[in-house]
């Protein structure tokens, strides 16, 4: 680098050779692993959610309720179709192929009883919820229909053994899942605890699933999928007062309900997919700065998704980043058919604890408030809904504590549709070089600054300045970030 920087002039300057191959950084960091982060932390009985998991889906059609929306085959094909929209497809699709749902049975039932039987019914005396007619909360309400309805298919004739995979006699959820679609009502969904079920005779076995998912039979596909992702293991991720994550994520307050035979839906997260092993994402320094790209969501590449820390600050906060677009030109259509303003990036911000969840900012037992949200346009709010789009930068980026990284994202142009985006994170810090001063400390602070121009781009981060005070070096170096460089007090020359 030959250059001389005249007083008060600046000097910008990327690696367009860097830029090309995909990351632009020096500081693509291997200390921290990605599981330091969660990565494949959740689990259900221990078991990943990977492969094939059988899926049962009981039908439950009540006597004295609201008649289906439509024909058992509509709702068939609404799980297990490989067309779009199914429930095959969608976790498919997120787990970049590494999850999905093969079909137990699909067993449409007819239950000539009204609702209520299912919640006062054969089986109430073995949960001591009371005898039948008892009135029950809820919550206990939802428990007994989902084993209600499971031992009413094991009356209908639906064997459980081959399903006790681990021959154990008993059918757990990394085994089975169960999804309940039921005219209890027009829409509504939730995933309950279910205590185990006995078999009526020998002829089948204990099903004791743990949880289970219930939705209404005009319940909205998001919803669905965001029940049944429940039963893998996924949280939700707004507020218990619903003030925080709105519509960003698949398992944030997402939930239309009546929306059949419309379809919408949103993708899950990358925190999730990390949490089940579905994506590797990259790690990065938070504080060096860099620039990076980002394929869309539903590109396939398990490697989209950014993770950026400060090594300083330690693994207990962290950001995830990734680019979430409602379609990429000349792909298929996807199921993350967002409902933001418009397509671009999405910026995570965690604190997790020791055993990688992330930390409930309540202290109401009673409530919850995870600190896993979405930093949304244009303020990094948890409230709001919107994506960082073309041309868009970021203000500053707080931690969950409220200190401050001084770090900002801006994301380059791109066009709607474009299968990826590059974003920048950008550190301002400044430094200071002086070529004549050889004193200690070297530090590079206005009084104290580096005497080498090695020494200032070392330090400097990705979006930084240096400034440079009246001298001349002989010094080169190839300029491999984006780098301001400021003449102070007089002419400054490198190089020669």
């Amino acid at each position: 680098m030959k250059t001389t920087l005249p007083p008060g002039q600046r000097r910008r300057r990327s690696s367009a050779l860097l830029l090309a191959a995909g990351l632009a950084a020096a500081n693509w960091l291997s200390a921290a692993t990605l599981t330091d982060f969660g990565y494949q932390a959740i689990r259900v009985d221990g078991d990943l959610n990977v492969g094939s998991r059988s899926l049962l889906v009981l039908l439950g059609n009540f006597s004295g309720r609201p008649a289906f929306y439509t024909n058992a085959a509509y709702y068939q094909s609404l799980v297990f179709s490989a067309s779009a929209p199914s429930l095959y497809g969608f976790f498919r699709e997120s787990s970049n192929g590494r999850f999905f749902w093969s079909m137990a049975r699909f067993e449409p039932m007819t239950i000539n009883q009204p609702w209520e039987w299912c919640v006062h019914g054969v089986l109430t005396n073995l949960f001591n919820h009371g005898a039948p007619g008892t009135p029950q909360t809820a919550w206990l309400a939802d428990r007994l229909v989902g084993s209600n309805l499971v031992a009413q298919a094991m009356r209908h004739g639906f064997d459980f053994r081959p399903f006790d995979l681990n021959h154990d006699g008993v059918v757990r959820r990394n085994e089975l899942t169960i999804l309940i679609i039921s005219n209890e009502n027009e829409e509504w969904g939730a995933t309950r605890y279910m205590g185990p079920v006995p078999p009526p005779d020998d002829n089948n076995i204990t099903v004791d699933m743990g949880a289970f998912s219930h939705v209404n039979h005009r319940t909205d596909f998001a919803s669905i999928a965001h029940e049944v992702s429940h039963a893998l293991g996924a949280r939700d991720m707004y507020d218990s007062a619903g003030n925080k994550g709105l519509d960003t994520g698949l398992m944030t307050a997402t939930l239309q309900y009546i929306n059949l035979p419309g379809y919408t839906s949103l993708g899950l997260d990358a925190w999730h997919r990390m949490q089940f092993g579905w994506v590797e994402p990259r790690i990065a320094s938070l504080t060096a700065g860099g620039s990076a790209l980002l394929p869309a969501a539903q590109m396939t590449d398990p490697a989209a998704p950014l993770l950026l820390y400060d090594p300083a600050h330690g693994t207990a906060d962290f950001l995830l980043l990734e680019y979430r677009s409602s379609f990429v030109t000349g792909r298929s259509s996807t199921y993350d058919q967002v409902i933001w303003p418009t397509n671009g990036l999405a910026i995570w911000r965690i604190k997790q604890d020791g055993s990688h969840a992330p930390v409930d900012l309540d202290p109401n037992p009673q409530r919850w408030d995870w600190a896993l949200w979405n930093l949304t346009y244009p303020s990094l709010g948890v409230s709001g809904v919107g994506l960082w789009g073309s041309g868009t930068t970021t203000p500053s980026i707080h931690w969950v504590d409220g200190t401050d990284t001084g770090i900002q994202f801006a994301v380059h142009p791109f066009v709607q549709g474009a299968p990826s985006l590059r974003v920048e994170w950008l550190n301002s810090t400044g430094y200071w070089v002086d070529f004549n001063y050889h004193g200690s400390p070297q530090d590079g602070q206005f009084a104290t600054p580096f005497e080498t121009l090695a020494q200032g781009l070392a330090a400097v981060g990705w979006g930084g300045t240096l400034t440079f005070k009246t001298g001349t070096s002989r010094e080169t170096a190839h300029l491999n970030k984006r780098v301001a460089l400021r003449a102070y007090n007089g002419p400054v020359t490198i190089g020669r």
